[in-house]
């Protein structure tokens, strides 16, 4: 999951409208992103949880 901070993304879209040239296209993202495991990790150690993965099917039981 690439991401961004709010703040880099007003200036690239700013710096666009200003300098850009219509109909071109813009890449932003320069990482290769963060993994959904690690922000789960993350967030599983602040609620004091534990993570774990499980399959789609799995997945299924809660959502389905």
């Amino acid at each position: 999951m690439a991401a961004v901070h709010v703040s880099d993304a007003v200036r690239l879209f700013r710096l666009l409208l200003e300098r850009g040239e219509a109909g071109a296209r813009c890449h932003a993202v320069g990482e290769e992103g963060v993994a959904l495991r690690s922000i789960a990790e993350v967030i599983g150690a602040g609620l004091k949880v534990r993570v774990e993965s499980i399959t789609p099917e799995e997945a299924s039981a809660y959502f389905g």
